[in-house]
Order: structure tokens, then sequence, then C-alpha cells
């Protein structure tokens, strides 16, 4: 199989399923509270399998603790940038920092590096998602809700983090790697029902949120100044701090071309699709849902270049 066969054979399933959801929306086969319906699907059930999988089966040395690092530093250099940007730049919107910080790991980032790695590199992905994923579920929606007016409690923040399945699923993987009791699981015979199980139920998971997507994609011709001007403003960022906390991170650490791709992997996700829940007004809400549907194309088509790319990096 040449080079572009091997990328037809894992672009054109995305494509066609994000064609297909288009197509459900124009045609009225999906409306939006199926769309809805099927990213509570993916959030709540077939997702956390995913991580569950994915963090069980992580390397726990003291690899993991200077991805986190890196990437925790990358998260909030990005966030502070756009935050600078944000003050010089006119014409921008308040949510720019927002924007331009955070990665989409757990609805985008998983299903694409499942289709681009496969399963049994899944720990990669888990580990670069820690120090991003505890950076999102802390400073960076704590200063979101400051900035709508949402302000929980600790105790608040705590309750939502403790229901939310996905959080709930990387935890328990996280714990059980750590002690080291998921090596003793994964030994043992419960480890193969274990993986039946998760690779059974997490299978759905990309075909699902990519129908949404394309459900969601509904451009509007004037939005597109904004959008484009905060999607040209993250992609520079996250390739002057991506490409530096990549050096750094190789600096370190012995070269893996595993991790190199679960690293680009995460730089070319839009930003988290919690935005449009605190966006405070209608025109706020309509920018942030075309940011992230437009950023979410150009995820894409970066995604073509990393399977072009992958056999060069991997020599797989």
């Amino acid at each position: 199989m040449n080079i572009l066969e091997g990328v037809l054979k894992s672009l054109l399933p995305v494509l066609v399923t994000l064609g297909l959801g288009m197509l459900a929306g124009r045609t009225g086969l999906l409306d939006e509270a199926g769309a809805g319906t099927l990213k509570k699907v993916v959030s709540r059930i077939t997702l956390p399998f995913v991580i569950f999988q994915a963090f069980l089966t992580a390397d726990y040395g003291t690899d993991m603790a200077v991805v986190f690092l890196v990437v925790a530093a990358l998260c909030l250099a990005t966030f502070a940038a756009g935050f600078l940007i944000r003050k010089r730049a006119s014409g921008v919107s308040q949510l720019l920092p927002f924007t331009v910080s955070g990665y989409e790991m757990g609805m985008l980032g998983y299903p694409l590096f499942m289709i681009l790695a496969g399963a049994p590199y899944m720990g990669y992905m888990a580990k670069v998602d820690l120090g991003q994923v505890l950076f999102v579920f802390s400073l960076y929606l704590f200063m979101l809700r400051r900035l709508t007016g949402e302000e929980k409690g600790l105790k608040g923040a705590l309750l939502d983090i403790a229901k939310n399945p996905v959080m709930v699923a990387l935890a328990l993987g996280l714990i059980l790697g750590v002690t080291g009791l998921a090596g003793l699981i994964m030994a043992s015979p419960l480890g193969a029902q274990i993986t039946s199980v998760t690779s059974f139920v997490g299978a759905p998971t990309a075909a699902l949120i990519l129908l949404a997507i394309g459900y969601d994609f509904k451009p509007k011709p004037a939005l597109l100044g904004p959008v484009m001007k905060a999607l040209l403003i993250r992609l520079a960022l996250n390739a002057v701090f991506g490409g530096l906390a990549i050096l750094l991170l190789f600096l370190i650490l012995p070269f893996d071309p595993w991790l190199l791709l679960a690293m680009l992997t995460m730089l070319i996700l839009p930003a988290p699709f919690v935005l449009p829940v605190y966006s405070q007004n209608e025109s706020e809400k309509e920018f942030v849902s075309m940011y992230l549907s437009t950023s979410t194309m150009v995820t894409i088509l970066l995604f073509a270049v990393l399977l072009v790319l992958k056999p060069l990096i991997t020599g797989a």
C-alpha cells in the first residue's frame, strides 16, 4: 500500500461521515436536539471507555511527569498570550484567550488519534492529555466562569468534575495506572475482557462525533472575518509555543515518534467544545459556534497532513 492509499484509507471515512452529518442536517434527518443527543452519547457513554482504556495502559514512568509539565506550561503560555493579544488587538472577542488555548482532546483528539495510530498507542494520547485536561478543568473553566458571571465555589466545581463521566474514567484509569494495579489487571485474564469491552463500546465514538460536527458546520459569511482572525491567532500561537514545547520535550526525553505524533495531534485540535455553554449573548454564541466548527474543519485538513507525515515520523 502506497502513502496515498494509506492516507485515503484513514481520511475518506472521516470526510464521508462529516458529509453525512451535513446532509442529515440539510435534509432534516438530524436536528439540533438529535445532534445534542449524539454528543451526550459520546461524552457520557462511549468516550469514557476510550479514555479509561487509554489511561489504564499508559506508561507511568518519569516520562509522564515531564510530558505533564511541558504540556501544562504550553497551555499556560498560550492562555497568557491570549490575554496580552486581547489587550492590544482591536475587534477581537473578549473570549479570545479561551479560543486560543485548551484542546478538545476528548470529543475529537482521542477519536482522531485512534484513526491515526490505533488502539495500542492510545496511552501516548493519555500521557499528552493529562496536563491539558487538568488545565482546562481548573484555571481555564474558573476564568471562563468569572468572565461570564457564572462563578461557583470550590465545592460546586469539584461536584461538576465528580459527576463528569469522562473525568471519572480518567481518574479511575490514572489511579490504577499510577498504583501499578493496571499492570496486574492487564496481565490477568480480566485484562483481555476489559480491552474487549472498552474497544466495543468505544468504537462508535469517532463516527458519532463526526456526524454531530458535520451537522454543526453552518458557515455565516458575516462572521467569517472575526472567526478567521481568532483562528489564525490560535494557529500562530500553537505553532510557536507548540514547537518550543516539542523541542523542550525531546531535549529532556529520548525521541519517541509516537509521542511526537500525539503532541502534533493535540496541537491541531480546536479549543474545548464547552465554550458555547458559557457565551454571554446570542451574537457571542454564534461567533463561538462558527469558530469551533470552522476550526474543526481546519483540524480535519491538518489531520490529512498528519496522515501523510505519519509514515515519515514513525516508519510504520
